[in-house]
């Protein structure tokens, strides 16, 4: 390994040292830099160690010197993020029916990754959540993805649209027809993502669930634009949708049975029962002219 790779390397190290190992209540002294970086088989100095220190906060880390004793102890003191927004996004995503037990914790864990490993410990969550979703379909990080990007790059997006039957089962809308529309934003409401758009189809505003769509793709057609007008009545259209789902969500519906149907109705049709009974003769009765069982109909083909 050259002395240039070496360096890199060491510098990698300690950079990951700082962000997993140190915080303001939790240091490290440069012979203790000394001592783990030999551990990864990395030879350091304590001559040079100060030197790697201003060259990582020259790169942008706010790296601060404190005493630990009469030795100097270094601790990263800014991150991207600062604890009370890592705590913002814990609790979201504990707390949040739309992710599966499994997909939550596996959120947390890269929030965790996100500062030290002492204070990791403290984004952890034990929230119970009544009506979590039990399946988590992964193509939606991927829908959302598209979806964004149709939206700031002014594109149209394609889409299939499916719905659930009656036994629960995902079915295509319209046999799986393509849907073309002018995407314009997403909105979050009750636990799921809206997105508003205008449709080819309907040559209006519509709301569509993103857990509900597959096979979203951007198109290289350039999206309609709304007029001002347009975008007022979307507005009120979005106010009058999001109050809506806000009464929906005030109700009640823990005792309420699932209904496949509002009404109490059933199938009134007969029960299919084999017979042996022929009625070929009185069918035959009516006919003009028979040819033994058979009807005789006019020629209908026509000649040269």
């Amino acid at each position: 390994m050259t002395g240039v790779s070496r360096q890199k390397q060491k510098l990698l190290t300690m950079k990951k040292l700082f962000e997993t190992k140190t915080d303001e209540k939790h240091t490290i002294t440069g012979n203790r830099l000394i001592e783990i970086l030999g551990d990864y088989g990395i030879k350091a100095e304590r001559k040079t160690i100060y030197d790697d220190i201003k060259t990582l906060c020259d790169s942008g880390m706010d790296i601060e010197i404190t005493k630990d004793g009469h030795s100097n102890a270094y601790y990263l003191a800014q991150r991207l993020f600062q604890d009370e927004e890592l705590y913002v996004l814990a609790d979201a995503v504990a707390s949040s029916r739309f992710l599966t037990q499994k997909k939550s914790k596996e959120l947390l864990k890269k929030i965790q990754s996100l500062t030290s490993e002492h204070k990791a410990k403290d984004l952890r969550r034990m929230v119970y959540v009544s009506n979590r979703t039990k399946t988590f379909n992964e193509q939606i990080y991927y829908a959302i993805n598209s979806i964004q990007e149709g939206i700031f790059s002014g594109l149209e997006i394609h889409f299939k649209y499916y719905e659930y039957t009656v036994e629960k089962r995902k079915q295509l809308r319209h046999g799986g027809e393509v849907y073309t529309v002018s995407p314009y934003s997403l909105v979050w409401e009750n636990d799921n993502y809206y997105l508003v758009c205008y449709c080819e189809k309907h040559e209006k505003i519509c709301r569509y669930r993103v857990d509900r769509m597959t096979q979203v793709t951007v198109t290289d057609i350039p999206r309609r634009e709304l007029s001002e007008e347009e975008k007022e009545n979307a507005k009120k259209d979005m106010e009058e949708m999001l109050d809506y789902i806000d009464k929906l969500g005030e109700l009640d519906t823990s005792s309420v049975e699932p209904l496949s149907h509002v009404f109490p109705v059933h199938n009134v049709f007969r029960e299919d029962e084999v017979n042996e009974h022929d009625g070929r003769e009185n069918t035959l009765a009516n006919a003009p002219e028979r040819n033994g069982d058979s009807f005789v109909v006019p020629k209908t083909i026509l000649g040269d």
